[in-house]
């Protein structure tokens, strides 16, 4: 599971295209802000199953800050937008026991992130990780 921020722009003729610029060559694009979502998932997604295939390494995610200051005055900016998604991976069940009510909290936040129960749980050790990685640099 990883999460990248995508530049959004839109130009007045235009479709609505998003790249991603820690993943250079990972770009899309769409009609409607709806399929734009959909579409950059999926690109997102393509992209890191392939860096996984190849075994290369994901490059660190970029700041939201850093990523906005350097793209926010670029004449078709419409804003940036996190993208969550993962390489196409064998998943496996495994058994956690926890607290029903950090269960139920844990649902919550997955939800209001758009992700399923395990998704969200991924999505936060890796952050955490990538964070205290940061701190250590």
């Amino acid at each position: 599971m990883a999460a990248y921020y995508g530049v959004i722009t839109k130009s007045r003729k235009g479709p609505y295209r998003i790249e991603f610029p820690d993943l250079p060559g990972c770009a899309t694009a769409g009609e409607s802000p709806e399929e734009l979502d959909a579409m950059a998932r999926k690109a997102l997604e393509i992209h890191l199953t392939a860096l996984h295939n190849e075994g290369r390494t994901l490059p660190p995610p970029s700041s939201h800050a850093n990523l906005h200051e350097l793209h926010s005055t670029a004449k078709d900016f419409s804003g940036l937008t996190l993208v969550v998604a993962s390489p196409s991976t064998k998943r496996v069940r495994v058994n956690v026991t926890m607290p029903e009510s950090d269960l139920r909290y844990i649902d919550t936040l997955a939800k209001n992130f758009g992700m399923d129960r395990s998704a969200f749980i991924v999505f936060t050790v890796l952050q955490l990780y990538a964070s205290k990685s940061k701190a250590q640099r």
